[in-house]
């Protein structure tokens, strides 16, 4: 790790972080030369280690549970459903979750499965210092009160989910998807032909390349790429570069960091990538290092044609002021889509 990040220099203070009972999520921020990773430790009710994930520090603290006015919603809400918790085996490890079932009306139910977004986001949609207003939680509990069964997960490594969360690959999480769509088929609460995959973010990617070993009635994707991964990166990049008002040379030195990033990652081996000479300068190598196992799985895979293989209906949303995804994503997904609707959003 030393020789990715430089010298290991300390550590910051520990924070508590959200998890679900009867676990303890602990995050301690560790500081390199070259980089700050913040490593989340997960503890069952036993206080043993249930789970590791290490990952890039964004600015911020922890993650926090929802307040005011979303947590008030969601109480009311929990009114007109029941959660129940879920265990599925898959790719060697066990993804927990939680399915959330009509308290009214005669099932079978139609249900969604719930795709996250890049990143240790949990089944709620909370990610260490970055997000903290359960937007996952939130979608299922609106979901379910109109009729619909929502299952929600935890990650690969993101207690209690076990396995470990870096080592993986979208072939991975294609396979965590089939298993959990099976395992809702086989659920006497759901109708097995009315399962609709919906991805948010990475999650839509994941959605289009599983989509076509399933049995399914449809594929919603939220804000999901329809351009290949190496070019959604280099376009967030600049998009933000020229929010903060970077000068043009800022963004050609930017863009030319992005590339010398992802040419490393294409050429790299193994979970991470290893930083040496100019990658140990390069803050987009430092930043993407932890996971170039799995961008090195995604950044070329193309999501329009795999759109062109679903023979399911689509329904494919795009907010117009994006600035991870960009507008322009969804439209190109729109296109290579056979049996699709589109609808975009101002915001």
């Amino acid at each position: 790790m030393q020789q990715q990040y430089g010298a290991y220099r300390g550590h910051g203070a520990a924070l508590a972080a959200p998890a679900p009972r009867p676990y303890q999520n602990v995050l301690v921020p560790l500081r390199f030369n070259h980089a700050t990773l913040d490593m989340l430790f997960s503890y069952d009710a036993r206080g043993a280690l249930a789970g590791l994930h290490l990952v890039p520090a964004p600015p911020g603290g922890a993650m926090s549970h929802p307040v005011g006015a979303v947590a008030a919603r969601l109480a009311r809400q929990a009114a007109c459903l029941r959660a129940q918790p879920v265990a599925v085996e898959s790719t060697g490890a066990m993804l927990h979750g939680t399915l959330t079932l009509p308290r009214s009306g005669a099932g079978p139910f139609a249900a969604v499965l719930l795709l996250p977004g890049s990143g240790p986001v949990d089944e709620n949609g909370n990610a260490p210092g970055a997000l903290g207003n359960s937007m996952y939680q939130q979608l299922a509990y609106d979901l379910t009160c109109k009729g619909y069964a929502v299952l929600r997960y935890n990650k690969l490594g993101l207690a209690p989910s076990t396995g470990n969360g870096n080592d993986v690959t979208l072939a991975t999480y294609v396979q965590n998807t089939r298993d959990l769509v099976r395992w809702l088929a086989r659920q006497s609460a759901i109708n097995p032909h009315r399962i609709v995959l919906m991805g948010h973010s990475e999650g839509g990617l994941i959605a289009l390349a599983a989509a076509p070993g399933l049995k399914i009635a449809g594929v919603i994707s939220l804000e999901g790429p329809g351009e290949p991964m190496a070019r959604i990166i280099e376009s967030q990049a600049i998009a933000e570069a020229k929010l903060r008002g970077a000068s043009r040379a800022q963004i050609a030195q930017e863009r030319a960091q992005i590339d010398a990033t992802l040419a490393a990652i294409r050429h790299s081996h193994g979970v991470s990538l290893s930083l040496g000479g100019a990658l140990a300068r390069n803050p987009f190598a430092r930043l993407f290092a932890p996971a170039a196992g799995l961008l090195r799985s995604e950044i070329d895979v193309d999501p329009a044609q795999l759109a062109r293989a679903i023979h399911v209906p689509m329904l494919i949303t795009q907010g117009g002021k994006d600035v991870q995804v960009l507008p322009g994503n969804g439209q190109r997904l729109a296109r290579a889509a056979a049996r699709r609707r589109w609808r975009a959003s101002p915001t």
